[in-house]
């Protein structure tokens, strides 16, 4: 059976959120509605654009918009969880996996837990890190820092194909 110790920081976290922040179907269509909206407010309070220099302007708004409301939900995110992330909830800090023949075995200082084989969403895997995806916002996160090489890492890697229950789900490599 395969086995990792992995030591959770914030840095971690914020790495996760970055990287559920860019998965999520709800941001993605939050951030379209924001620009409809600010295009449209444009629109009626300007009128249409006489000239191209005035689309782009319009344009370039909305950008300006959207980038900054991109910036504020993404550091809202980092503080929510740096503030609500701890040892003694079993977040940061140690936590050990074990694959085992039902599934695969967390311990932490606050729980233990046990993601049976078909149980997960999602796998996501880039060269420094890959990420369980048990629910809508709940992930697992598996540093490469963690392992003792490279074969080490991608044999886990491997070793937890089956939490994904078939092949419709989703398993990147990369990114």
């Amino acid at each position: 059976m395969s086995s990792v110790t992995v030591d959770l920081s914030r840095w971690d976290l914020a790495r996760l959120s970055a990287f559920a922040f860019r998965k999520s179907t709800v941001v993605r269509w939050i951030l379209i509605a924001l620009g409809v909206f600010v295009i449209t407010n444009l629109l009626t309070t300007r009128g249409v654009p006489g000239t191209v220099i005035d689309a782009i302007a319009i344009l370039l708004t909305m950008l300006v918009f959207v980038g900054g409301a991109v910036v504020l939900m993404l550091l809202l995110n980092w503080v929510a969880v740096a503030l609500a992330s701890r040892e003694s909830n079993g977040v940061l800090g140690r936590h050990v996996y074990s694959v085992r023949d039902d599934g695969l075995h967390e311990v932490t200082s606050a729980n233990e837990t046990l993601i049976k084989w078909g149980g997960a969403t999602a796998l996501y895997r880039a060269p420094a890190l890959f990420y369980i995806q048990v629910a809508p916002g709940l992930f697992h996160v598996f540093p490469r820092r963690c392992f003792e090489s490279q074969e080490s890492f991608d044999v886990f890697w491997n070793s937890i194909q089956g939490l994904v229950p078939d092949k419709s789900l989703e398993r990147t490599r990369g990114r």
